[in-house]
């Protein structure tokens, strides 16, 4: 799909498996744990995943991953 003027286009996906994802990107995670600090700016705990979920869902500036640890 091109947008009109601007030549932009917009692509869409899915994830089918998204545990097995979530998984597989956690053990990334903590196999480079040198893109934790870059890449993850928010980190909160399972006891606060309501909060977690709050901020994920209120864009900012500079926000790129908000996570929950175990």
């Amino acid at each position: 799909m091109t947008f009109l003027r601007k030549n932009l286009t917009l692509v869409s996906g899915v994830t089918r498996d998204r545990g097995r994802a979530l998984i597989s990107a956690g053990a990334y995670l903590a196999a480079h744990r040198d893109l934790e600090s870059t890449y993850v700016t928010d980190l909160f705990s399972m006891d606060n995943v309501q909060e977690a979920f709050a901020v994920a869902a209120a864009p900012a500036r500079g926000r790129v991953k908000v996570a929950v640890t175990t």
